[in-house]
């Protein structure tokens, strides 16, 4: 069963209860302690957000509190709903421009400091089909024992990994690369961690090696 929270707009929970019904889903509409919609039985929480909504609870550190109530679920998630773009913020000083690096930044340091994946969706569409999709995919790994199937799923839609970002980053790591590591870290802040006690056990150049040691 799904669980929806019942202070998500009325638009959402009924386009969500639409694509469960097509799935033959029940779902459930109350008040959630955290999270936005909730897989119980496969321990997913996922917290939705719009994409000024997300740049709004990052500058006011609401989204810290959620995150904190979050670590009690086994995958937690956040999807960022919207177009990539700079946005206008308005708080209690003055209007200010929330830039992309400003938003992968945040995205990328919410994926360093908690156990939780940021996925970016381009709209509410690819998100609502995302949170079946990602129930469909647990259920495969749990079945077939590998995580194969749910790589390649990810691949395949229209989402953004601040933790594959990262590696990209790195001078002389590809895809190919920054694939295989992540099977083995998913988290990049981990994989600094054991790179700084040598325990890493990835092959890597000397630009590699040299970035990041930069980092540390």
């Amino acid at each position: 069963m799904l669980f929806i929270d019942s202070r998500e707009p009325e638009p959402i929970i009924r386009a969500v209860q639409r694509e469960a019904k097509k799935r033959n889903v029940e779902t459930e509409v109350k008040a959630l302690e955290c999270g936005d919609f909730v897989w119980m039985d496969e321990g997913i929480c996922i917290e939705r957000k719009a994409h000024a909504d997300f740049a709004n609870s990052v500058t006011e550190g609401r989204i810290v509190h959620q995150l904190m109530r979050m670590q009690g679920y086994p995958h937690p998630y956040v999807f960022i709903s919207g177009a990539l773009e700079d946005i206008v913020i308005y708080g209690s000083k003055k209007p200010w421009i929330w830039t992309l690096p400003h938003h992968d930044g945040a995205k990328i340091s919410i994926c360093s400091k908690y156990n939780v994946k940021v996925i970016q969706f381009l709209n509410d569409t690819k998100l609502i089909d995302a949170i079946f999709n990602l129930k469909d995919m647990y259920d495969e790994f749990s079945k077939n024992g590998t995580g194969h199937a749910l790589i390649n799923r990810i691949k395949k839609s229209d989402v953004i990994n601040p933790n594959y970002v990262m590696y990209m980053t790195i001078p002389g790591i590809g895809k190919k690369s920054a694939t295989n590591i992540m099977s083995k870290y998913p988290n990049f802040y981990d994989f600094l961690k054991a790179y700084e006690n040598r325990e890493h056990g990835i092959k890597m150049g000397k630009s590699s090696m040299e970035f990041l040691n930069k980092l540390m």
